[in-house]
């Protein structure tokens, strides 16, 4: 407990407050647990239980925003509103807007890989395919990787299968075949004949998530698809596939139910008309939750699949989650099955050495109690070495493996928390008895000594990010917030370079402050913030920001925290209310809203504040969104609250925005999916809410998360589709960028230094786009005026000329990004011509306001202030 307070940057009786709060909340933890037995057993079962929460909230809260007030996702509106936005972007392709993203990375911290597929004749050929950015390739053992799928417009992936008498030939199935987390669906089996350099469809639309894929080797026309289905629904698009051509036509061999489907698949190379399937219970909505059932259970054909029979004799009986199975290459009578019970703990693994006639269970006694976190629903795979039957892994949260057959099990990789190889693992294969891959949720690992060391094996960069931002100090830093990888730093003008985490846990806002470099706040899932003090080389301490706020509050997955623009030490957060805090970080927050949320018992816990905007033009105007669809004003910093949400559709609210303009102007985007529905999901109000007008033009029809104000006709938004660009304050939209594939941007940061807009993507980490191309129109000269001012030099440091040539020039106005004046001046006499110092100011982008001897605006422009 010590370490928590012993940063020198306490100081007086901040340090002494600080203590105080912390002791007290201290024992009062204390003394809420009691002093009676608390067992390892109970500690395990609580920590699974906990695990099975935190693993299901972040697809609770991706879901929620987009069914809402719905229970369920329209799958057909998502549906149709990718087809839309494909069709605008090809539509869009010779727009203005078509400049490249830059990737940011990180590649050294990744996202979840799925599945891994080793080129059958050249182990420098390999392809992963990830979560939700697509299929990457090495054709170099991991020295570098390429995307080969971003013309596809589904990019989660389930498996990859190449075929092993012509290799060129690859299939891909999309899907996110672990069906947590974020649910994202796919759009069928995807084949290429050029090694992935195009891609066709070839059908299994309807099934959306596809398992797993095997072609016959003694006839490569006959492929094997496992399918999962639509996991938010219950519909019989479910079970195992066979293609007699190619994949040009399917049929259905194998069904059990409307909620059950294919999670596995094995064929015997030495006789491929014998398959083991293997069926899972799987249904998974914001509301409903299936990982087990009766049907769970493997079933085997000999004939190729026209018949099937299910085994039992030495497996466990009645209900079960996922099963995984493996057969060994050294004798494909050799079958293993892991077995994942009702409680998502291990059940056990079997083997059977007469191709499933009888099973065995394996000794798994030296295993920990509850080695699968409570969630083995979420991994279900075994390895086994093609070069020794007795070496078994089991892969969960940590990798354990037995070199006895199961008498003795050890850990075969440094636990999840060194961060040397990350947790959760979905799949392993051997390239030789002692060089093994292992696909985590933290990107692909490599060991080339038996599991004595690990090594990262991938450069890909796929990592699942919520928020970015840069440090204001050091507009190069990047500074981001991931689901799984807690936050991190980088560089933009070294984006190949590794990034550094620095704090754990799912990260979200980060905020450097803008007066003191080394103080920096953090946040992990459910509101948890925190603050501490670095260089950003040694961090310090790090201590939870709590202070004030009603435990019994209902929080948000990625809940708010807001920096007064105006004071940076005044912070806002919201529960089901607003907090404040003065005096930050060593305050207390105050409540300063009633709840703001409907007390419908619908939704209930998820009815809580989702945005926050305070304004930087008017001190006391902050706004509030809710998670049910509703829009708050107060403009008395909190002593009363309007609710302003007529003429606002009823959608989750993803983000505010007070203008830094105007300050009567205010944004607001909402996320959701509904069928048929023309309802805007951007909109903009000039009177701070009382009237509403829908800015989306003829943007296509999409959940909108974030909103960039870049001028006053000029905004970005971040949507399930890519980034939208509008120079005409909402008329027209583009598409912004043309190397961006269709993957859903969470969030975006416009850095002015470089004037930069970086994106946050949940599927493809951090892409970078320049903005030199827009030039800001300020509304102080009015809608559409053209900028006519001339700046000298521009970017600056010292001196600085203003001019506009015909016009007599008597005043000056510098206003910062935030719509802040921060410098001024008038001149005795008129000149065309005035220069000015801008040594005063800080690094950044500003506008520029030059006024004639009328007192009339003449001119604006963007002057950029040079750190150098």
């Amino acid at each position: 407990m010590e370490g928590l307070w012993k940063n020198e940057n306490f100081h007086d009786t901040h340090n002494q407050e600080f203590m105080n709060r912390l002791i007290s909340v201290f024992v009062a933890g204390l003394l809420a647990t009691g002093c009676g037995e608390y067992s390892p057993r109970q500690a395990a079962e609580e920590a699974g239980l906990k695990k099975i929460e935190e693993k299901s909230a972040p697809f609770d809260h991706f879901y929620f925003q987009r069914a809402f007030p719905d229970t369920d996702v329209d799958f057909a509106a998502m549906e149709r509103s990718l087809k839309q936005a494909k069709a605008f972007a090809i539509a869009d392709i010779s727009k203005s807007t078509d400049g490249p993203w830059t990737e940011l990375g990180p590649v050294n911290i990744g996202g979840r890989i799925n599945c891994i597929a080793v080129h059958p004749t050249n182990q420098n050929i390999i392809l992963t395919g990830t979560a939700g950015g697509g299929v990457f390739k090495t054709s170099d053992a991991g020295a570098t990787w390429a995307p080969l799928t971003d013309d596809l417009s589904y990019l989660p992936i389930g498996h990859i299968a190449f075929d092993p008498v012509n290799p060129s030939t690859i299939y891909v199935g999309t899907g996110d075949v672990n069906i947590s987390g974020t649910v994202w669906i796919g759009n069928g089996l995807y084949k290429s004949i050029d090694d992935g350099l195009t891609w066709n469809n070839i059908g299994l639309v309807e099934n959306r998530i596809i398992s797993k894929i095997i072609v016959n080797p003694d006839n490569p026309s006959q492929v094997f698809a496992g399918t999962m289905g639509v996991p938010f629904e219950r519909n019989e698009d479910r079970g195992l596939y066979r293609s007699n051509d190619g994949g040009d036509s399917w049929e259905q061999i194998l069904y059990i139910s409307d909620d059950s489907g294919v999670i596995d698949l094995a064929m015997n190379p030495d006789d491929p008309s014998v398959l083991y399937a293997v069926f899972w219970n799987r249904i998974r909505t914001s509301f409903e939750s299936v990982a087990s059932g009766d049907e769970a259970g493997i079933y085997k054909t000999i004939d190729g699949g026209d018949t099937w029979v299910e085994l039992t004799n030495g497996l466990p009986v009645g209900p079960m989650s996922r099963i995984g199975i493996k057969l060994w290459e050294g004798d494909p009578n050799v079958l293993f099955a892991e077995y994942v019970g009702t409680d998502f703990q291990l059940q056990g693994i079997f083997k059977s050495s007469n191709a499933g006639a009888s099973f065995t269970e394996i000794n798994t006694g030296s295993l920990p109690f509850g080695i699968l976190g409570g969630f083995g629903w979420y991994f279900g795979k075994i390895g086994v070495s093609p070069y020794d039957q007795d070496e078994i892994s089991l892969l969960g949260v940590d990798i354990f493996t037995t070199f006895d057959g199961g008498n003795n099990w050890e850990m075969s990789a440094p636990t999840w928390s060194a961060y040397q190889v990350h947790a959760d693992k979905h799949a392993i294969e051997y390239l030789s008895p002692d060089e093994i891959l292992l696909a985590t949720d933290g990107g692909l690992y490599r060991t080339t000594d038996g599991f004595q060391t690990w090594s990262d094996a991938d450069r890909i960069p796929n990592t699942q990010y919520y928020r970015v931002t840069t440090n204001p100090h050091i507009p190069a830093m990047v500074l981001a917030g991931a689901q799984d990888n807690g936050t991190t730093f980088g560089f933009t003008n070294e984006p190949d370079e590794d990034h550094i985490r620095f704090f754990g846990g799912d990260g979200f806002t980060a905020i450097v402050d803008p007066e003191d470099p080394t103080l920096v706040y953090t946040s992990t899932q459910n509101g948890n913030f925190y603050f501490g003090f670095t260089d950003f080389e040694t961090f310090a301490d790090w201590n939870l920001l709590d202070f004030g706020i009603d435990q019994n509050d209902r929080v948000n997955w990625d809940a708010p925290i807001v920096m007064d623009p105006i004071d940076n030490s005044v912070l806002y957060t919201g529960t089901d209310r607003i907090y404040k805090m003065e005096n930050a970080p060593f305050g207390v927050w105050n409540p300063i809203s009633p709840v703001l949320v409907d007390p419908s018992t619908e939704f209930f816990t998820r009815r809580n504040v989702s945005n926050i905007a305070k304004s930087a033009l008017q001190n006391q105007l902050i706004y509030a969104g809710t998670t049910d669809s509703k829009v708050w004003v107060s403009q008395n910093d909190g002593g009363t609250w309007t609710e302003i949400t007529a003429g606002l559709p009823q959608y989750y609210v993803t983000d505010i925005k007070a203008s830094p303009f105007a300050p009567a102007t205010v944004f607001v985007s909402f996320s959701g999916y509904r069928d048929y529905d023309s309802t805007p999901h951007l909109y903009r109000s000039t009177d701070y809410g009382a009237s509403w007008e829908p800015i989306t033009g003829d943007l296509p029809e999409m959940p909108i998360n974030h909103v960039e104000i870049y001028d006053p006709l000029t905004y970005f938004i971040a949507t399930d589709n890519g980034v939208y660009a509008t120079t005409n304050g909402g008329t027209n939209w583009e598409r912004l960028g043309n190397n961006m594939p269709f993957v859903v941007v969470l969030d975006l940061h416009i850095e002015p230094t470089q004037n930069v807009l970086i994106a946050a993507t949940y599927a493809r980490s951090m892409l970078m786009y320049s903005l030199d191309e827009f030039d800001i129109v300020s509304s102080l000269s009015g809608p559409g005026r053209p900028v006519q001012m001339s700046i000298f030099p521009n970017p600056a440091r010292g001196m600085v000329d203003l001019a506009n040539a015909g016009k007599e020039l008597r005043a000056y106005e510098i206003y910062s990004m935030a719509g802040k004046m921060v410098k001024a001046g008038n001149f005795p006499s008129a000149s065309s011509k005035l220069q000015i110092s801008v040594a005063d100011l800080a690094a950044g982008t500003y506008i520029a306001v030059m006024y004639d001897s009328k007192g009339e605006k003449a001119a604006t422009g963007k002057l950029i202030v040079s750190p150098y």
